[in-house]
């Protein structure tokens, strides 16, 4: 875009849109990553389903409100 001589304003919001795009994606790596390993550990400590669910729909009500 910037070769193209494309205005600063359409050049920031493709970058813009570019990286909430690849936060979208590292959240989304973390989480399942996370979840697994709540799994992995539950099962090792006895927890239940319900409890690993729980933590991780806290994590994701945290991470919405993180920039």
């Amino acid at each position: 875009m910037i070769s193209e001589d494309k205005r600063c304003e359409d050049v920031l919001t493709q970058l813009a849109a570019t990286r909430a795009a690849l936060d979208r994606v590292g959240v989304y790596l973390i989480s399942h990553r996370m979840k697994e390993c709540l799994k992995h550990s539950s099962e090792e400590m006895g927890l239940d389903d319900v409890a690993v669910e729980e933590a991780f729909e806290i994590f994701m009500k945290y991470i919405q409100h993180v920039k």
